[in-house]
């Protein structure tokens, strides 16, 4: 009988022990949780999207109160700071969407409809994640200034209005649109390599699409047709499953939770 109590408690302590061990384990996973998910959530949502876009802002003002536009040689450090300001703006928003509750998302987007950046988010995107457009841009910046005059009455002309960044027009049928826009391309092509290279000339259409929203939803290789119109916003970063459309890489999160919550599972069944 002692030999049995013995055994008993001694069995006992072992699975006392065990246990300790389990909830260390699910309690590290949950910290692990914590710490990868980031689901840190500001008291203040609203606001809190907002501010991700305050050094966008300021960049985008910059860019539009220069003398130039995009296709017509605005200052390349001028344009990388955009750039970088914007992503960093979609980075922001993006761990907002994953740090807080689903319930916090129309805070959240109705936030994201108060920024510029509001509807033209393929636009900028084709801009924006072209890191080799700096290098190129950079080449070639004093030519497009040189035939800039040219570049900005063609868009007058065709646009019926000013030069300025991510302009609205929503007047006009999609077909329509593109088709004014792809003669805007033309016309600045031509005008560009008259006196530019050739490299300058390709990278024209990624310069003009970001002054037009709407500009993506057009096919530029068959001019008769259009593409099937897509509402690619920023606000498609609510549809959690679909974070990588803004921002990019992805840094394992996903793999490291999944591997903790299968390691704390299995200890659950063997102690079942």
């Amino acid at each position: 009988m002692a030999i049995e109590g013995g055994t008993f408690r001694t069995a006992r302590r072992l699975r006392s022990g065990f246990y300790c061990e389990l909830i260390v384990v699910v309690v590290v996973s949950f910290q692990l949780t914590s710490q990868v998910g980031g689901t840190s959530c500001p008291q203040y949502v609203k606001t809190a999207a907002s501010n991700c876009f305050s050094d966008y802002r300021t960049q985008l003002h910059s860019l539009q109160e220069s003398d130039h536009a995009l296709f017509s040689g605005v200052n390349v450090e001028l344009l990388r700071s955009f750039c970088t300001t914007y992503n960093e703006a979609l980075r922001c928003v993006q761990q907002l969407f994953d740090g807080c509750p689903p319930e916090a998302d129309a805070q959240i987007t109705d936030s994201l409809k108060n920024q510029d950046a509001y509807g033209a988010h393929e636009e900028l995107t084709q801009l924006c994640r072209n890191d080799m457009i700096y290098e190129v841009y950079a080449r070639n910046q004093n030519c497009l200034q040189a035939v800039g005059s040219n570049s900005e009455q063609c868009f007058e002309n065709i646009m019926h209005t000013t030069v300025r960044l991510m302009q609205r027009i929503d007047s006009l049928p999609l077909q329509e649109l593109c088709g004014d826009i792809k003669q805007l391309i033309k016309c600045i092509k031509t005008g560009v390599l008259m006196k530019c290279s050739s490299e300058a000339a390709k990278i024209v259409e990624i310069l003009v699409k970001p002054m037009v929203r709407r500009s993506t939803q057009c096919d530029y290789s068959i001019p008769s047709t259009t593409k099937k119109s897509i509402e690619a916003q920023v606000t498609r970063a609510p549809h959690r499953d679909k974070t990588e459309q803004y921002v990019s890489g992805d840094n394992g999160a996903t793999t490291i939770l999944q591997s903790y919550w299968s390691l704390s599972l299995t200890l659950v069944l063997l102690v079942l």
